[in-house]
């Protein structure tokens, strides 16, 4: 993810959301519990309220530890 300390963009998360294969329905419901722009740090028990794990999210888009 492109990222500004720990904050990237709404528009982001859901290219990057859209790229591991999250239904688009999901996204949409995702982002509107999400302000801009988007705190990974803080947004993180959104994602996981939808099933989405933000460290594996990030593995599978081939993110370094």
């Amino acid at each position: 993810m492109t990222e500004i300390g720990r904050s990237v963009s709404r528009a982001h998360v859901a290219k990057v959301l859209r790229h591991a294969g999250v239904a688009q329905a999901q996204i949409n419901e995702i982002l509107q519990h999400l302000p801009e722009p988007v705190d990974l740090d803080r947004a993180q028990p959104v994602f996981e309220r939808y099933g989405v794990a933000l460290g594996e999210l990030m593995n599978r888009l081939g993110a370094s530890p």
